[in-house]
């Protein structure tokens, strides 16, 4: 993503916690003869950018999905909506929480999720398991109007969700029944 936005001719600062995913972009950065400021450090720690520094910021790959707790993820929302420009660009991927229900046993994990929140206090999506190699890697899933209300408890205008297809490859076809159809949503929205 970040050379895409380099090619485009935008000043980008990709922020990444993997030294390895780091290296990847700098070597696609280096091959191109492309620049961006690249740092080492948590998506979820703005501080070091002044109010107002971006006229876009980008949220792919669920990683907004990777932060504990609503709280949490609410606060990081809303610090992006200070580093951004008035009329400056928020787009965040999340996976659909609705979309395990045509995965094998997906209906039974979604009792389950509600079932531990209702009786264990655990938020409704929440997901750990193995995943490329980490045993315990969290990821939260989110149901369509959570979504929704993040973006707008956080002082940003929603613009659109765009709901994904199967393989999250492109927009799905029809939007019947977004909620439960789509493989993950893309939100978009402004400052």
């Amino acid at each position: 993503m970040v050379p895409d936005l380099a090619r485009r001719g935008f000043d980008v600062v990709g922020i990444d916690l993997s030294p390895f995913m780091l290296d990847v972009a700098r070597e696609k950065l280096k091959r191109e003869s492309l620049h961006a400021e690249l740092i080492r450090g948590s998506m979820t720690d703005l501080s070091r950018f002044a109010d107002g520094s971006f006229c876009g910021a980008i949220c792919m790959f669920s990683t907004l999905g990777l932060i504990r707790g609503k709280n949490n993820r609410l606060e990081f929302v809303t610090e992006v909506r200070r580093v951004l420009e008035p009329g400056g660009l928020f787009i965040a991927h999340v996976h659909n929480r609705f979309y395990k229900l045509w995965d094998r046993g997906g209906r039974i994990w979604l009792m389950k999720t509600y079932l531990l929140h209702a009786f264990a206090g655990l938020e409704v999506g929440d997901v750990v398991g193995e995943y490329r190699g980490l045993p315990d890697m969290y990821l939260h899933l989110f149901g369509l109007g959570e979504l929704k209300g993040l973006i707008r408890r956080s002082g940003m205008k929603l613009e659109s969700i765009i709901p994904l297809n199967r393989s999250r490859s492109g927009p799905l076809g029809a939007h019947l029944l977004m909620s439960l159809r789509g493989n993950g949503f893309l939100a978009i929205a402004r400052r």
